[in-house]
């Protein structure tokens, strides 16, 4: 009998649970009457206006109204004419193309619930959702209230006959605000599409254009752009943001000054052009918001929203002529020079670049030297560093303001450019010549002198171009017309195998023998002649290896001369053997004034030259030429106790 008993139960059980099941799903119309669905909507590709109709609950409806332009992408063309962001329209596509129903009930089982449409909060339905196929057709989503359980709507299906219950995704897409709707914004032409860059304000007008070369100006002069510079101010303006879009009729094109802008920035690019008005500024800003100015687009269409941006980018904009201009005036490769010819003071020096013996040698260059009479010619080896060093610096030369782009004939004289002080001509796929004129003052007192007028600069030009600039002083001392200037710093180089025997230093002051040492050739080095304890000993050695191969820091006079007022002190003699030879050393002496701080003169009989010392030779010579006074005998603790205190030696009282 029990078995029974459980059979019956279970029936019961299975009885109880589908009455409840029926009651939960069939008899209360907000929660069940599963069927099929007239959910019919068009496929998103067709969908071509979007109109979303937000019932506010003090009665003021707002409406946002999205149109699919011919060319492709979404308008959003109220409450404002304005780009939408195409990311927050497809996201209401995709909810459109995915949304299900989860649970129809039809009109009629709500009215025999004695139940209505307010229940479901769709008399009135907070937002309306029109939808505009490519055929004209029309079909229309009112959305109600949350169900009970969450994250489901209602909505009344096209044709208004049941409510269905679907996801809350769609919701969430249509109800974003405006300024998530919108295109944040203001250009759609990429940087890397960009051809052309227009700038006119209501005092000029500045263009530039993208060529073989890079970015060059068009107006108001030609001349060439830094290609950087204006890639980063074109990434600059394609990037700008709209603060804010004016609605309709809340301030006029003449009150927001775009009747007559203060700047027009025009954008082209493949066959398109996109131009911004700027106007006046906006008032009553919050205090730590940044400074704003009317806009709006100027497209031919009607796309005439005015809104808001920030200024501060476009008085970066106004100087485009200086600001993006190529600083670089002498545009050569250095690769290609072959020669450069420097005038100064009435002197030229050539440095010729030498035909190389094979296709990977290291490029040799020779300097040829004019004196100011213009008879003698004076040809030596050029030190390829130097000459490379000087390029470099020609190359990298940048000019600190540009001046005057149509100067006068009276401002040519009169910044000594005329006459020029220096010139220097540039050999290489075509000739560059720059002229450097006159220091640059300002006149005292003058507060509104710009930055670059002071002695610190002087003005410069190409003898291609007409415009003026300010360069720095500093390039004087680059170009140099005189030999030494680029002559190789190695005075003498010996071989490998060559040896130092002696090393003789004479004070000649007194004719006094400072420092004299050799060593046996053959049978010794300088290292192990020298004991450990030689206090001396490093100097000793950077004195050999400086006659090996000896360096100067920079040559002062082409021959052996004493400078006025510095007479040579001392005198350095050494004996070496170079390999090859007889067996019999070669005698060398140089010369040296007294050491004064850093810096020390030297000079040569046998190269004929006069130099500086570099540090490490000073500072190898001074031990060996201070005078080496040994040191009085310490004096017994009773002759000290015996003698007079001196006055400033006296014990505080």
């Amino acid at each position: 009998m029990r078995w029974k008993l459980t059979f019956v139960l279970l029936l019961l059980n299975v009885a109880a649970f589908y009455y409840l099941y029926h009651l939960e799903n069939r008899d209360d119309p907000r929660d069940g009457n599963a069927g099929q669905s007239s959910l019919v909507l068009p496929e998103s590709g067709d969908i071509v206006g979007i109109t979303v109709t937000n019932r506010a609950t003090d009665g003021q409806e707002q409406v946002r109204e999205l149109k699919k332009k011919d060319r492709g992408g979404w308008q959003l063309v109220k409450p404002v004419h304005w780009p939408a962001n195409e990311n927050a329209v497809q996201k209401i596509l995709d909810q459109l193309r995915f949304l299900e129903k989860e649970v129809r009930i039809p009109l009629s089982d709500i009215e025999k619930h004695s139940q209505g449409l307010a229940d479901f909060g769709l008399d009135p339905a907070q937002f309306e959702l029109v939808l505009i196929s490519r055929n004209g057709e029309r079909t229309k989503l009112e959305i109600g209230a949350p169900t009970k359980m969450g994250n489901r709507l209602y909505i009344m299906a096209p044709g208004g006959k049941e409510v269905l219950v679907v996801g809350d995704e769609l919701l969430s897409s249509i109800a974003v605000p405006i300024s998530e709707l919108r295109n944040q914004r203001i250009f759609d032409i990429p940087v890397f599409e960009l051809e052309s860059l227009s700038i006119q304000s209501q005092a000029q007008r500045i263009r530039l254009v993208k060529g073989t070369d890079g970015w060059s100006f068009e107006t108001p002069i030609p001349a060439k752009a830094d290609d950087q510079l204006v890639q980063n101010t074109l990434a600059l303006i394609v990037g700008l943001r709209v603060i804010r879009l004016i609605p309709t009729g809340e301030i006029s094109p003449e009150l927001a000054g775009l009747t007559a802008p203060s700047l027009r920035v025009t954008l082209g690019g493949n066959n398109r052009r996109q131009t911004l008005l700027l106007g006046g500024d906006v008032p009553n800003l919050p205090a730590d918001a940044p400074a704003q100015v009317y806009a709006r687009l100027e497209n031919g269409g009607d796309d005439t929203t005015i809104f808001t941006v920030v200024k501060k980018p476009f008085e970066h904009i106004t100087r485009a002529q200086e600001e993006l201009r190529e600083r670089r005036i002498l545009r050569f490769d250095p690769s290609k020079v072959t020669a450069l010819e420097i005038n100064r003071a009435g002197r030229s020096l050539t440095l010729q670049r030498l035909e190389s013996s094979t296709p990977d040698a290291a490029p040799a260059w020779q300097s040829v030297a004019k004196g100011s009479s213009g008879g003698e010619v004076k040809t030596e080896a050029a030190s390829t560093d130097l000459v490379d060093k000087l390029i470099s610096e020609l190359h990298h030369l940048e000019v600190v303001a540009f001046v005057s782009d149509a100067p006068a004939p009276s401002d040519l004289e009169a910044w000594g450019l005329t006459d020029p002080i220096a010139k220097v001509t540039i050999n290489a796929s075509r000739d560059w010549t720059l002229l450097l004129g006159n220091n640059i003052s300002a006149p005292k007192g003058d507060a509104n002198a710009p930055h670059w007028a002071n002695p610190r600069n002087l003005y410069a030009k190409t003898a291609s171009k007409a415009s003026v600039y300010a360069l720095d002083l500093g390039i004087l001392s680059a170009l140099r017309a005189d030999s030494l200037a680029y002559r190789s710093r190695t005075l003498t180089s010996l071989p490998k195998d060559a040896r130092v025997e002696s090393i003789k230093i004479t004070d000649l002051k007194d004719n006094k023998v400072l420092f004299d040492q050799s060593i046996k050739t053959d049978s010794e080095t300088w290292p192990t002649a020298l004991p450990e304890d030689n206090v001396d000993r490093a100097e000793i050695l950077t004195l050999v290896d400086t006659l090996k191969n000896f360096q100067v820091q920079e040559y002062l006079l082409p021959e052996f001369k004493e400078l006025p007022n510095l007479p040579w002190r001392y005198q350095l003699d050494a004996a070496i053997i170079v390999p090859g030879g007889d067996g019999a050393s070669e005698k060398r002496s140089y010369y040296f004034t007294l050491r004064d701080g850093v810096k020390q003169i030297g000079g040569s009989p046998q190269q004929n030259v006069t130099f500086m010392l570099t540090s490490n030779l000073i500072d190898a010579l001074f031990p060996l030429t201070l005078a080496k006074n040994p040191p009085a005998a310490p004096r017994s603790p009773e002759e000290v106790m015996r003698e007079p205190l001196d006055a400033t030696q006296a014990p505080n009282k």
